[in-house]
């Protein structure tokens, strides 16, 4: 049977999506788990919840109260406490993206055909700044 919507306020909803969102479910995951738990609600539902003020209150109040704990334990539980939140704030896949590219050759190939000795001088120049600026080898040739 499912609940009326008296009996289940808005923002007993909103903290439920924000949990189930907080598990990793999609706003589709979350409906299903919803209705299955006897809420009347859509998808469309679970996004405005997720971005309503009272899900931004609710994720600012649990914050409070971590930062509330932290400040009050041990030194070596503070530690511990600061390395997770540090790395949930720190977005993973931009670190792995850099290092990828870190670690990526590139070549670079400049046709100074044409060019006259002064020209040629200048792009090499050029060429040795980039490289420099980009922590790349020196170029094999410039041609």
């Amino acid at each position: 049977m499912l609940k009326t919507d008296k009996k289940q306020p808005k923002t007993k909803r909103v903290v439920r999506v924000v949990e189930c969102w907080a598990l990793g479910l999609s706003a589709f995951e979350t409906a299903k788990v919803m209705k299955d738990e006897g809420y009347r609600i859509s998808v469309h539902t679970v996004y405005n919840d997720r971005h309503s003020t009272e899900a931004q209150k609710y994720v600012d109040e649990l914050i409070r109260r971590q930062l509330r704990d932290i400040a009050l334990a041990d030194l070596e539980q503070k530690l511990n406490y600061r390395d997770k939140l540090i790395g949930k704030l720190v977005p993973q896949k931009i670190e792995a993206f850099q290092k990828t590219m870190l670690t990526e050759k590139r070549e670079v190939t400049i046709n100074v055909n044409g060019f006259s000795p002064e020209e040629r001088r200048f792009a090499e120049h050029l060429a040795r700044k980039y490289i420099k600026a980009n922590n790349q080898a020196e170029p094999s040739s410039i041609h």
